[in-house]
């Protein structure tokens, strides 16, 4: 079994982290939150971090990122899942890993 990190009071390994981001593509878990649109090799949309009115914040779905180049937030699916819905790291996994079915251990 793979290494394990202590988040927010219960152990999650890397492997069971690794799962639930491969899981969920960051173009898809932003998408279901705003529209995208395909500009090149990323896409773009408008930031929910800040009173955005001109696509600025784009999707790298290459590197499995997202970065807004206004306001400058930015991180992978479980970072863009905390900051919208307002979770801790757990509860983003727990939301992406139920969208999969993908059992989460609940020590």
């Amino acid at each position: 079994m793979g290494k394990t990190r202590r988040r927010d009071d219960i152990m999650l390994s890397e492997d069971l982290i690794e799962r639930v981001k491969s899981a969920n593509p960051i173009e898809d878990v932003v998408a279901e939150y705003q529209s995208l649109s395909k500009r090149g090799a990323n896409l773009w949309g408008l930031c929910p971090f800040h009173a955005d009115r001109h696509p600025s914040m784009s999707v790298s779905p290459s590197r499995g990122i997202f970065k807004c180049f206004v306001c400058g937030e930015g991180g992978n699916a479980f970072k863009y899942v905390q900051q919208v819905e307002g979770v801790t790291f757990v509860e983003a996994v727990r939301m992406l890993a139920a969208k999969k079915n993908i059992e989460i251990p609940d020590d």
